[in-house]
C-alpha cells in the first residue's frame, strides 16, 4: 500500500483496516459533539497517522479517509466539512493549509494495462506543502 507497490483492496487485512477506520469515523462525524475539542482530537489521534499535538488540526465532520494512518498534518491544518482524503499512500499536509468544503484529495491511479488489470491499484504518495489554500479536487499528481 505505501510502498508503492500494486494495491489490491480485498485484501483481508486491509479490509479489517477500513473497517477499524470506518468505526472511527462514525465516532467522529456521528457520536460526538462538534464543540467536543477533547473528545474529536482523542479520535483524531487514534484515527491519523500523525497530527502537530501543540496546534492539532481543525477537521470539520463530516470527514472521509480510507485508513487515516496514512494521513500526516502539519500545525494548525483546517479542514471544512466534507473532507475526503483518500489515503492509500501517505498524504502529508503541511502547516497552515487550508481546506475548503468537500475537498477530495485522491492518489489513485487505476492501471490501464488489461493483463495487470485484477481490481488493482498504483498508489503513490501525495505531500503538499504549508500555508497553502486547497479549493479543488486534487488527483494523481505532483503538488510541489
Amino acid at each position: 500500500m505505501v510502498a508503492g507497490m500494486l494495491y489490491y483492496a480485498n485484501d483481508p487485512q486491509l479490509t479489517a483496516m477500513r473497517h477499524d477506520t470506518l468505526r472511527l469515523l462514525h465516532r467522529l462525524n456521528h457520536e460526538l459533539d462538534p464543540a467536543d475539542d477533547v473528545g474529536r482530537r482523542a479520535v483524531l489521534t487514534q484515527l491519523l497517522g500523525g497530527m502537530d499535538a501543540l496546534q492539532p488540526a481543525t477537521i470539520t465532520s463530516p470527514f472521509f479517509c480510507d485508513y487515516g494512518c496514512n494521513i500526516f498534518l502539519g500545525a494548525d491544518v483546517y479542514m471544512n466539512a466534507g473532507c475526503t482524503i483518500l489515503d492509500c499512500a501517505a498524504v502529508h499536509i503541511g502547516a497552515r493549509t487550508l481546506l475548503g468544503p468537500n475537498i477530495q484529495l485522491r492518489q489513485t491511479r487505476h492501471l490501464s494495462n488489461v493483463a495487470l488489470l485484477a481490481a488493482e491499484t498504483f498508489e503513490a504518495e501525495l505531500a503538499r506543502g504549508g500555508g497553502c489554500d486547497w479549493r479543488a479536487v486534487c488527483g494523481p499528481a505532483s503538488l510541489e
